[in-house]
């Protein structure tokens, strides 16, 4: 079966799952609210040296997503390396609680819809192990490719290398990107190996969808949508 792949943060989540929003914390923050002594020894998160606080985090994490390095989307993982089960273990139950109130009904529906006939993958900058407990609140499943150790992905062309690690580009239907810095390598790519009539970029106000952005959706032949600031 072909594949059709979507963005994540502010595609199919309304904010970003490492990050959080102004409406909730992301992933990051609580696993550093999990460090106290009020937490269970057995689940309590070990932040590492280079960063033992969250502040200490930020001080290095947010100049490097700044610049968009490629170092700056590992910097998640290094926080708290060789953790993962308890890593999972929070991020599922930030899930539960909060992120599953927060996916944006339209894209999802949209992504139902090219599940009947399509395999949908997930392609994001964030860490896979914070976007994988999305599975248990979609009505479809995905497949998430995504930030690891071994395997990151770059914003930009990172994205298209990734992608063709797994599959031809020629059995790629279509995919919804969300920022043109980010997305438009691999939706221009798409466009000129399958054409654009299953390519998607969203916008969420005209000054997020910049001109640059305008320009190649036209050019592309990409469909806008449309969606409300959140």
């Amino acid at each position: 079966m072909k594949i059709f792949g979507s963005d994540f943060d502010d595609c199919i989540l309304k904010g970003d799952v490492a990050d959080g929003s102004k409406d909730f914390i992301g992933v990051i923050e609580y696993l550093y609210s999990k460090t106290g002594l009020d937490v269970p020894e057995e689940l309590r998160m070990i932040p590492s040296a280079s960063y033992p606080t969250f502040e200490a985090f930020n001080e290095v994490y947010l100049p490097e997503l700044a610049l968009n390095n490629t170092n700056g989307y590992l910097i998640p993982l290094e926080a708290f390396q060789g953790q993962d089960e308890k890593v999972r273990y929070w991020a599922e139950k930030h899930w539960q609680d909060t992120l599953q109130y927060y996916l944006i009904p339209e894209i999802v529906a949209l992504l139902k819809k090219k599940s009947r006939c399509y395999d949908i993958y997930i392609i994001s900058g964030s860490p896979t192990i914070y976007i994988e407990p999305v599975q248990n609140y979609l009505p479809f499943k995905v497949t998430v490719l995504s930030v690891e150790l071994d395997k990151i992905i770059t914003t930009q062309i990172g994205k298209v290398t990734r992608l063709k690690k797994v599959s031809p580009l020629t059995n790629v239907a279509g995919y919804i990107g969300e920022t043109w810095k980010n997305d438009g390598p691999l939706l221009a790519t798409l466009a000129n190996e399958n054409g654009s009539q299953n390519l998607y970029f969203v916008c969420h106000n005209d000054a997020q969808c910049d001109k640059n952005a305008q320009l190649n959706i036209c050019r592309y032949g990409i469909t806008k949508i449309c969606l409300p600031t959140f």
